[in-house]
């Protein structure tokens, strides 16, 4: 799962508060940014036009399963994500105080599909077996991204507490550095997020889970 995200300066305001020039070397205080994570989650959509076969050239090892059989169903998901920054400078002398004042980002599934195999009937006792299991991996993905959508805006919200303002040679040169602050965190938490909804799909896909094949239907 990649992680992507897009940091663009949305406005940019330069402002003198009476500093006197080369006398001031220090940035002064300056108000925290606000921080927004919006989650975006158009919900999943059930599709029954692949075939089995299909489903398993998809699946490589991944999926729910029975002894001599491969993969019956899978969940595709495409992660969201974009951050944009708004920036303000403050001259100091020959330098500049660079601080972020506001942070909008989104983070979610913009691609969510639930893949039964359309050689099971809707309301059979095979559809309804791999809906149930596919369903548990699309309420893991929607629970993971609204968990990571709030570490991310308290982590970003945090460290952006902590930089405050950045002296730098320019304007470009302090937004530079304030986005790789933003950055470092993106990085992190997005690094968690694939991490953590790993475990918890291997858990929903071993043998043995309460969502397993094994057993379910007759002739199975």
């Amino acid at each position: 799962m990649k992680w992507q995200t897009i940091i663009s300066q949305v406005a940019v305001t330069l402002g003198v508060f009476g500093l006197a020039g080369a006398a001031q070397a220090a940035c002064p205080r300056v108000a925290e940014p606000a921080v927004s994570v919006q989650v975006v989650d158009p919900g999943p959509r059930v599709v029954t036009t692949k075939s089995i076969k299909q489903i398993n050239t998809m699946a490589g090892s991944h999926g729910l399963s029975r002894p001599g059989f491969k993969v019956l169903g899978i969940t595709e998901i495409a992660i969201d994500s974009g951050v944009q920054v708004k920036y303000q400078g403050i001259p100091v002398g020959s330098s500049v105080c660079v601080n972020v004042v506001n942070v909008d980002a989104h983070f979610g599934l913009k691609k969510h599909f639930v893949n039964v195999p359309r050689e099971y009937a809707q309301g059979s006792c095979e559809y309804n077996v791999v809906l149930r299991h596919e369903m548990a991996h699309v309420d893991v993905n929607r629970r993971t991204v609204r968990k990571y959508a709030e570490v991310l805006k308290a982590e970003v919200r945090r460290e952006l507490r902590n930089t405050g303002s950045m002296l730098a040679g320019s304007m470009a040169q302090g937004q530079q550095a304030q986005t790789a602050v933003i950055q470092k965190i993106v990085d992190a938490v997005g690094a968690r997020f694939s991490a953590e909804l790993n475990q918890l799909h291997a858990a929903i896909d071993q043998p043995g889970s309460p969502y397993a094949a094994e057993g379910q239907c007759r002739g199975w």
